[in-house]
């Protein structure tokens, strides 16, 4: 074979060309792999130029060096894309418990206010007969009973020293009159026996309160018209004579 003057030897040309064979397999098994998009997610932001300066084109160099190494290191970058998942599911999940608890608390709230409205509601009188009376919600059975939004008790007339004559005092209603009523019945009794005397009427005028006087069995029904409207509605009702 036939060479130009001034050719380097041949065993020299070979080995220069294996060196640079070497050089370009090396370059490949260097040059990093492609990168996962998410990877940038994992990154801080650049930061912007100051003042004054246009952006550098492309990522800056400090990112550019990190996507590096990490696409080197095949085990940290499976780490990191897993983390990130995870802070993701569980954000998730966060936002889900707190959406449950709002609408648990809204349930709650709204049973709430149900509850308070029906217990501040005025009860039923659900029956009556001579000497014998029941209101909706209580096992107890009256022989007179007091009524008001939200309760009813035992009418005692020893407590005030009530008899059919005079008949109702003032004593007698103090405590309906408290709960906030609009409007007061008192049943007089089967027969119309008890009395109900102008001061004990107007006792309940001047506290701005309606006053409605009737046989028992019809203040009990008018009563439970005025409870079922709604209407904070009180009353003292005699069962007997």
């Amino acid at each position: 074979m036939r060479r130009e003057p001034g050719a380097l030897p041949m065993w020299q040309e070979c080995r220069g060309n294996d060196q640079s064979n070497n050089r370009d397999r090396d370059r490949e098994q260097q040059a990093p792999s492609p990168l996962d998009p998410r990877l940038l997610l994992l990154l801080p932001p650049p930061r912007s130029p100051p003042p004054g300066c246009s952006a550098a084109r492309g990522p800056p160099t400090a990112i550019a060096q990190e996507l590096e190494s990490l696409a080197s290191k095949p085990s940290l970058l499976l780490l990191l894309l897993l983390k990130g998942e995870e802070r993701k599911r569980r954000g998730e999940e966060e936002q889900l418990a707190r959406e449950r608890r709002s609408g648990r608390a809204t349930l709650s709230l709204a049973q709430l206010r149900l509850r308070f409205s029906v217990a501040m509601s005025s009860p039923e009188i659900a029956s009556l007969s001579w000497g014998q009376m029941k209101v909706k919600g209580c096992s107890t059975t009256y022989k007179d009973c007091k009524v008001w939004p939200g309760g009813s008790r035992t009418w005692d007339w020893r407590e005030t020293g009530t008899n059919h004559s005079p008949g109702v005092q003032p004593a007698d209603l103090e405590e309906v009159v408290k709960k906030g009523v609009q409007t007061v019945m008192i049943g007089r009794g089967m027969s119309e026996a008890l009395q109900v005397p102008s001061s004990t009427v107007d006792y309940l005028k001047k506290n701005g309160i309606e006053v409605v006087v009737l046989q028992t069995e019809k203040a009990v029904e008018e009563y439970n018209a005025l409870a079922a409207r709604g209407v904070k509605v009180g009353g003292v009702f005699h069962s007997t004579c």
